[in-house]
């Protein structure tokens, strides 16, 4: 598939297919190809963020979570997204942060990140 210089959506999508075809490492590639075209936009980020953690590559999972937060900072789902992360590898403080985040901009999340806000709290002796 040939890709147009500044369409990042082709190699978004030719991801999600090998994905879907098993190709993990090539997978994420095509997510990191469609971030070359345009670091603007979120989606790639979080797109490579999920195949990442998927792939146990947590680190870089955070690390692209972190971009989709700084390019959309407005976007709650994105926030929610790093401090699922966050929480998974016992980054309590950092978890606690994003999930109050998250629902400042989406109110209607705390019945779902509540509990998780609890947990960070009582792991930091809170």
């Amino acid at each position: 598939m040939e890709v147009e210089p500044a369409d990042w959506t082709a190699p978004f999508v030719r991801a999600q297919a090998k994905w879907r075809q098993g190709d993990k490492p090539g997978a994420i590639d095509d997510a990191g190809k469609a971030i070359q075209v345009n670091p603007r936009e979120s989606e790639p980020y979080a797109l490579r963020s999920q195949f990442r953690n998927a792939a146990a590559e947590k680190a870089g999972a955070i690390e692209d979570a972190g971009k989709v937060v700084e390019v959309s900072p407005r976007e709650a789902a994105g926030w929610r997204w790093r401090g699922r992360l966050r929480f998974d590898q016992k980054e309590w403080r950092g978890a606690l942060e994003d999930f109050g985040k998250a629902v400042e901009l989406a109110p209607a999340l705390s019945k779902e990140l509540d509990p998780l806000i609890a947990q960070c709290r009582k792991n930091l002796g809170e």
